[in-house]
């Protein structure tokens, strides 16, 4: 994440995940560098997916697009494989191909809760198998919005689309999701999918 100093304002008011990252001195100021160079570069991807989504909502996007928005998690491959994701209809388990140059995108429980189920926009469930006996490497890049944001059901999703036909995957909710800051809703997912 953002490398935040102990005296910065965010992390003084105990922003939610909020800190200075740490670094293995033996990996050197290169690897650093590296990383918050691949870190600002996968976060002006999420951006500018998050904008053309705003388009495809049809929802005019001010500010930044974590202030509004949570795309939960881009995922870059190696080309050995391994990652899954589950059909929700039948529940059979899909193999997502490593594609040079691509990365793989998983909207999340919060986009699917700001959306209502409406866009289908839900939590794929997956996971990493190795069949090759490979070695496998990939490098997640999380994007979860900004946590004192209060996300509620945008006004275009509030009738719910009938999903009933999908039997795996996240379950849904009857009724309208009641509005909630992201921090605590991220922080109840946390505790849910860790059994905290």
């Amino acid at each position: 994440g953002k490398d935040l100093p102990f005296d910065h304002l965010r992390v003084l008011a105990g922003e939610y995940k909020c800190g200075p990252n740490l670094w293995l001195e033996e990996l050197g100021g290169k690897f650093r560098d590296t990383c918050m160079e691949y870190f600002y570069a996968a976060w002006q991807l999420v951006t500018d997916v998050m904008s053309a989504l705003a388009l495809a909502l049809a929802f005019a996007l001010e500010g930044e697009c974590f202030d509004n928005f949570c795309l939960d998690k881009i995922l870059l491959q190696d080309d050995v494989g391994g990652l899954q994701v589950q059909n929700e209809r039948p529940g059979e388990w899909i193999d997502v191909v490593p594609t040079p140059g691509a990365f793989v995108v998983n909207m999340g429980n919060t986009m699917m809760r700001w959306t209502n189920h409406h866009f289908n926009y839900t939590s794929g469930t997956h996971r990493a198998l190795s069949f090759s006996g490979k070695e496998r490497c990939s490098v997640p890049f999380f994007s979860n919005g900004n946590p004192a944001k209060v996300i509620a059901t945008l006004p275009m999703c509030k009738v719910r689309k009938d999903t009933r036909g999908r039997p795996y995957g996240p379950r849904d909710k009857e009724e309208t999701y009641d509005p909630v800051v992201l921090g605590e809703y991220l922080q109840e997912q946390y505790n849910t999918s860790y059994k905290i």
